[in-house]
């Protein structure tokens, strides 16, 4: 398959998104009334059929059970009656066949056919990508050479470690920089999480950003937060994976789901971690129901999941593959 036919999935995914997004409040009464809703709706179904027409004919063999034609003439509901859009037919498409199509291009993009080597392969782009920017931002007013220096110095274990608060890296010049510029003078911690991991296992989030910077290339698994269903599970098959290369910081955003770095290589992975300070320190009071029961440290919401290896009674609630990227 060729990296052209990711990229086009990534984007039907982006406009299946849209469309159900779109309607998200409103019934067929109000979608009918609305000009705006439906002129919206049809470039959407619009974009879909060109993507589609686009895609690589290898790549429609190999997956040839999936109806491509019938996808690909889904834009004939706007191409040959534009200006008299058949309002019900373009609602049930909608309401009916987005859904399936989204699922059918996030299982194929998430994991490639099986390579030379036996493996498979989640599509990885880089924090610098479009993409990216629904997760957070790369930080390039603050100058991290010193405390990418100093990780070289934390221990990268085996498996994976994490420490909140590390006076090595808070005695640098940058640690005032951090508070000052990013966190608008709030007290800060900068910790790291190094190891070695290439499994997914949980996510988690803030109610505030997250400064990550890069002592070696790492892998970060995200989602976003939104997409948490009204029961609290998750589907694992919209995580998404992104580069974050050696001396590059990024905000992470406190919409955005993420959990520990994975491995870019073999030999382990260094990432430091700037929070307001206090975050991820132990509970002092009880927390049970809805969201307060995902609460398992201090500025910590946890959605675990069954295959993740975490303490026994932790939140769980991912749903689909436990995605590894080896």
């Amino acid at each position: 398959m060729k990296e052209r036919d990711f990229s086009i999935l990534s984007h039907m995914i982006e406009y299946c998104d849209k469309l159900t997004g779109f309607i998200k409040d409103i019934d067929f009464s109000g979608f009918d009334k609305s000009e705006l809703h439906k002129d919206a709706c049809s470039l959407c179904i619009l974009q879909i059929g060109e993507l589609v027409h686009n895609l690589t004919d290898e790549f429609k063999q190999e997956y040839s059970d999936i109806p491509w034609r019938q996808i690909r003439s889904m834009r004939n509901i706007v191409v040959h009656h534009y200006g008299v859009v058949d309002t019900e037919t373009l609602w049930y498409t909608i309401i009916d066949d987005i859904p399936v199509l989204r699922e059918y291009c996030q299982k194929i993009r998430a994991s490639k056919p099986e390579n030379k080597t036996g493996g498979f392969t989640m599509e990885i782009k880089k924090v610098t990508d479009a993409a990216f920017r629904k997760y957070g931002r790369v930080v390039d007013n603050v100058d991290f050479t010193g405390l990418v220096e100093k990780l070289a110095e934390t221990p990268c274990p085996a498996d994976t470690v994490y420490e909140p608060s590390v006076a090595l890296l808070e005695a640098l010049p940058v640690f005032e920089e951090l508070k000052t510029k990013t966190y608008g003078e709030l007290p800060i911690q900068i910790g790291y999480c190094n190891g070695n991991n290439y499994k997914l296992n949980a996510l988690e989030y803030h109610r505030s950003s997250e400064i990550n910077v890069a002592g070696t290339d790492a892998i970060l698994l995200v989602g976003w937060q939104p997409d948490i269903a009204d029961d609290g599970t998750y589907d694992t098959s919209k995580v998404e994976a992104f580069l974050l290369p050696k001396g590059t910081a990024v905000e992470v955003y406190a919409t955005t789901l993420h959990y520990a770095p994975c491995n870019a290589a073999e030999g382990g992975f260094r990432v430091a971690i700037v929070l307001p300070k206090d975050t991820n320190l132990p509970l002092e009071k009880n927390h049970a129901g809805g969201e307060d029961a995902r609460l398992t440290a201090k500025n910590k919401w946890l959605i675990g999941h069954p295959e993740g290896g975490l303490p026994e009674g932790s939140p769980l609630g991912l749903v689909g593959e436990n995605i590894s990227l080896k």
